[in-house]
């Protein structure tokens, strides 16, 4: 709210994952706005669902979590609650014709505890963010990531229509998050200059040697794609989380 109350000037830009928080404040908390209300500049950093397993637990491979979820009541498993995790999971075992009861799903405010709980062996595999999740990689196999191709810097994750191909399903891709700068529509309407001005400058900070080598080290989002494809991005996961938010009820 207190965003979408500046005045359309560009002196107030916004930095924040739109999908999912976009979603609950639109569509759950009938918030005084909508998605045209805002343009997504670019879409830095687009994080990725993975599916990961402790070390220690009972089921080590896709197939042996797809043979437990069978069983009701066999697996269990940690989510953040009502995340783009929570989500993809549910409609993996509907498109399989698994029923949500026979997973014991946990749920978690946050990713610290679902994390923890992980790790702790508390359940027996979990969805988390991927980005943002590399502190527990030592403690855990990486099984799943919902994404069209295989995440180069996980390439023991399987994408995750690769890995239903021979249950002769697929699924929609719905990302983690999608992190993006945010300026009010009507900047571009009232100040077309500046609009145009922010663009042009963000983008050759993105794209600089120094912003894409202290980016890398640092582990944080430093694609360019621009407000088309960003905008683009954003409204399909928003489509997706809105279609398949009843998956929760």
């Amino acid at each position: 709210m207190y965003f979408h109350n500046q005045p359309a000037d560009g002196y107030t830009v916004m930095f924040i994952p739109p999908t999912p928080y976009f979603v609950n404040h639109i569509e759950v908390m009938n918030a005084p706005f909508k998605l045209d209300d805002f343009i997504f500049v670019n879409a830095q950093e687009v994080a990725q669902s993975l599916m990961v397993v402790p070390k220690g637990s009972q089921v080590q491979s896709f197939d042996e979590i797809i043979e437990g979820l069978k069983e009701p009541g066999k697996l269990s498993a940690a989510v953040i609650t009502g995340s783009s995790e929570h989500i993809s999971l549910l409609l993996m075992m509907e498109k399989l014709g698994i029923p949500s009861e026979n997973l014991r799903l946990v749920t978690y405010d946050g990713g610290g505890p679902t994390r923890t709980a992980i790790i702790g062996g508390q359940v027996d595999f979990g969805m988390v963010p991927g980005q943002g999740s590399e502190v527990i990689f030592d403690q855990v196999n990486k099984i799943m990531v919902v994404a069209d191709e295989t995440n180069p810097d996980w390439p023991d994750a399987t994408p995750i229509n690769e890995a239903l191909k021979s249950y002769g399903v697929e699924m929609p891709i719905l990302d983690s998050s999608v992190r993006s700068m945010v300026v009010l529509a009507k900047l571009k309407e009232e100040y077309p200059d500046r609009y145009q001005k922010f663009v042009d400058t963000y983008k050759s900070v993105v794209e600089s040697e120094e912003y894409q080598a202290s980016a890398k080290e640092g582990n944080y989002g430093r694609d360019w794609r621009g407000p088309e494809a960003s905008t683009e991005l954003v409204k399909r996961n928003y489509g997706l989380l809105v279609e398949y938010s009843r998956l929760l009820e």
